[in-house]
């Protein structure tokens, strides 16, 4: 007896073709899921590439300091000011990035833990800022122009006030 008749008498030809369908739906199946994970791992490289690319965009030295010097006196106020100006600034910005970008030869000596200004604080604070003669205000407001930028930094509503209207007419404070 041949190994075809074989077959045919011991084999249903109808559970073959089940087999055979179910196989070939199992590959089908397969190959969509291997597309799939292959878009996903393209997606993701490219994801990883754009932060990859934003990264290095952070990195870049800002021209902060460049252009205008910075009397040391007004940096020493400038640390003081920042934490009134900005939220929870030493906790976006870390004092060495702070001295890179401003081209300080030490880093700040920030005390741990560092309390924020009330905002009676901010609004004795932002007195003082704009009691400063117009020059100094040019330089504190362009290094907290550049730092918003940079970091993303969100203004304290009270120096945002002064912060938006820099450059219109003087503004006054008055604390009751």
């Amino acid at each position: 007896m041949s190994l075809e008749k074989l077959l045919n008498y011991s084999v249903d030809n109808t559970v073959i073709n089940n087999y055979l369908r179910l196989l070939a739906l199992r590959q089908v199946q397969l190959e969509n899921q291997v597309e799939r994970l292959n878009a996903d791992i393209q997606r993701q490289n490219f994801q990883q590439a754009e932060l990859a690319l934003l990264r290095k965009e952070q990195l870049q030295p800002l021209p902060l300091m460049e252009s205008m010097t910075v009397e040391p006196e007004l940096m020493a106020r400038l640390l003081g000011y920042l934490p009134a100006i900005f939220p929870q600034f030493w906790n976006r910005v870390s004092p060495n990035e702070l001295a890179q970008l401003l081209g300080l030869k030490e880093k700040p000596m920030i005390p741990s833990p560092f309390y924020y200004p009330n905002n009676t604080a901010i609004v004795h604070i932002m007195q003082h800022i704009i009691a400063l003669p117009h020059q100094e205000q040019i330089v504190i407001e362009d290094v907290c122009r550049h730092l918003k930028k940079r970091y993303n930094l969100p203004l304290h509503p009270i120096s945002n006030f002064w912060f938006n209207s820099f450059n219109q007419d003087p503004i006054e404070i008055v604390v009751e």
